[in-house]
């Protein structure tokens, strides 16, 4: 049981049959970061959805739950070769913050 209704709404958005619904419930998710954890199974799930843009921003979000998402760790891993390259940006970044080894405002190289 989700104690946080934003995140309940978000969260039975993911299932909207419109991609955009489901970008933008991923992407608040990610912009709620403390208390997201709960998401994480659900994200889990979008990470088989045939859009690219919802793959993305499933990514995303779990990386911006950072370490409360370490469970996602192998399956975001999996998209390190995808043929996407925003998509392997985005995994390399979510690794890093779902690993900790993440810090706000550190370049990318």
């Amino acid at each position: 049981m989700i104690d946080n209704p934003a995140l309940s709404s978000f969260i039975m958005a993911l299932t909207d049959l419109n991609a955009s619904v489901r970008e933008n419930a991923l992407r608040s998710i990610g912009n709620m970061r403390d208390g997201a954890e709960d998401a994480v199974p659900y994200i889990l799930r979008c990470l088989e959805d045939d859009d690219e843009d919802v793959l993305y921003w499933a990514i995303w979000s779990l990386g911006r739950i950072g370490p409360g998402a370490e469970i996602a760790g192998p399956a975001v891993e999996s998209f390190k070769t995808h043929k996407n390259p925003k998509i392997v940006e985005a995994t390399v970044d979510a690794l890093d913050r779902i690993l900790g080894r993440y810090k706000e405002g550190q370049w990318r190289v």
